[in-house]
């Protein structure tokens, strides 16, 4: 999706990526929000681009970025983790995460807060060093 930023006249790409099709399903979740009647209704034709501030382009992308880090984070959830389990976990993900898309200002901000929630389940998390994501059982 394609956002001219008012104030500057700079183009910028949004997108969200699901990790199991590899679809971009930006214009579902923008459009999901209500936001093509907000930050995002002022369309350009000639240059096939929404227009919109700076400020929610910029409060878009880091929504975005966590949204994105946790669908990789659920996609990740194969074993150890029991069928069950993961089920249970991706609920608490998604009940937090239909809530305020901002509750978690950064994707490290989720992953600290995952991580404790998988505490509770016996189950760890690792992000190692090349960004790929471990899950053991306590």
């Amino acid at each position: 999706m394609t956002v001219k930023i008012r104030e500057t006249d700079e183009m910028v790409e949004l997108g969200i990526i699901d990790p199991k099709s590899g679809c971009n399903y930006i214009a579902d979740f923008v459009g999901n929000t209500g936001a093509f009647d907000r930050e995002f209704a002022e369309y350009d034709d000639d240059e096939e681009c929404y227009i919109a501030d700076a400020v929610d382009v910029e409060w878009w992308q880091d929504v975005i970025a966590v949204h994105e880090h946790v669908g990789y984070v659920i996609d990740a959830m194969d074993d150890p983790i029991s069928y069950e389990d993961s089920v249970t976990i991706q609920q608490i993900v998604q009940d937090v995460m239909s809530g305020d898309l901002d509750y978690f200002g950064t994707p490290e901000e989720f992953d600290i807060w995952f991580a404790d929630e998988l505490a509770d389940y016996d189950y760890t998390m690792t992000i190692h060093s090349d960004g790929s994501i471990g899950f053991g059982k306590k």
